[in-house]
């Protein structure tokens, strides 16, 4: 994965661990890491098996739902609090 810094990219792609990151417009360093993945596929293959382990630790539905039920956790006690 090469991606720009840029809107929630860099909450997915943690640079030089799931893939490289360079800030919008840097043609030459998307072109650079490009080319390195493409010559080292034995990295490309290490980021993207490091990639998918963040994805589905930090990014599934259950993971999602977790979230979820905290925060909605939350607005019910301090709602209760505030009633109280």
């Amino acid at each position: 994965m090469v991606a720009t810094r840029h809107g929630g990219i860099p909450d997915v792609v943690i640079d030089g661990q799931t893939g490289f990151l360079v800030e919008e417009g840097d043609v030459q360093g998307m072109a650079k890491h490009m080319l390195r993945l493409a010559q080292e596929p034995e990295l490309a293959g290490k980021l993207g098996l490091a990639a998918r382990k963040q994805i589905e630790s930090h990014f599934s539905v259950e993971h999602s739902l977790d979230r979820l039920w905290e925060i909605l956790g939350s607005c019910v006690a301090s709602h209760q609090k505030a009633a109280t």
